[in-house]
């Protein structure tokens, strides 16, 4: 109805070269969201089939608060960041400006962020959600290496479609997948939750691993100057919380121990930077 009211005619004119680039453009993007649905569904099928409904829906509350943190990291900022690339994707020293821009806040936030969680994370749940979620709190915590790498992957793995790489972007998958299937079915099969947990935070860390590899393909990254002194702060910080935690034998799920490491960890974070 829009079309004919419009007076605009459609010209039936099919160019096989114009369709060939659509479609060898559009295959790779749908391969890419196709392996983060299998990556996003494969551990709650695991889960629900090996531990039972009881634990799946407290892994369900643990997972769903670590996307909350990748939400308010780089997933507040993602579209603007892909946008930024794409424009810029043929001016190499821009596009290498552009990204160490964004990486040198998002690594010393997602550091912070992880040990926040790790420290305060399953204490935090028990405190929101009550004793029963416990569980759910224990897994939280082990989650934090997870809720650390998820936006720095993501970001590099958007940088690389942005500048015209996708083709990069899906090695990262593919690779990722293949070693987090096994890893997870042999988690679940001879471990335990946590074990399903750590072999998630394998595979987030070995995606983080190869898309950084990928990235320096494209750019010349100085990963020195961005995280030499954000992961030597972040390594300070850690030991100085948990020397204070193990002397002080605070109450995990009481809210003032909470705030207290909260914002040790905060301070400590912050001077060492």
């Amino acid at each position: 109805g829009l079309a004919w009211t419009s007076g605009y005619r459609l010209k039936r004119n099919f160019n096989i070269r114009t369709a060939a680039w659509i479609w060898k453009f559009g295959w790779k993007i749908m391969g890419n969201r196709l392996e983060e649905v299998l990556f996003e569904r494969i551990d709650k099928l695991v889960v629900g089939i090996f531990f039972g409904t009881s634990i799946l829906g407290q892994y369900n509350i643990a997972y769903r608060l670590a996307w909350v943190g990748h939400q308010f990291s780089y997933g507040a900022i993602e579209s603007i960041s892909f946008s930024v690339f794409s424009t810029v994707q043929k001016e190499l020293e821009k596009l290498r400006l552009a990204f160490e821009k964004l990486y040198y806040w998002l690594l010393r936030f997602a550091l912070i962020l992880g040990i926040l969680v790790w420290f305060c994370g399953a204490g935090l749940v028990v405190f929101i959600y009550g004793p029963k979620w416990e569980q759910a709190g224990y897994i939280f915590q082990n989650m934090a290496v997870l809720l650390m790498l998820l936006p720095l992957e993501t970001s590099l793995r958007s940088f690389l479609v942005g500048a015209g790489y996708i083709r990069y972007s899906l090695k990262v998958r593919v690779w990722q997948l293949i070693f987090f299937v096994p890893a997870i079915l042999i988690a679940a099969y001879w471990g335990g939750m946590v074990w399903v947990v750590w072999s998630i935070n394998l595979s987030i860390g070995l995606s983080w691993f190869l898309a950084m590899r990928f990235t320096s393909r494209v750019i010349l990254v100085r990963w020195s100057y961005l995280m030499q002194k954000p992961v030597i702060a972040g390594l300070i910080t850690f030991i100085c919380v948990e020397m204070v935690d193990k002397m002080s034998h605070l109450i995990a799920s009481d809210l003032s121990a909470i705030v207290l490491r909260a914002s040790l960890a905060g301070v400590i974070f912050i001077f060492a930077l």
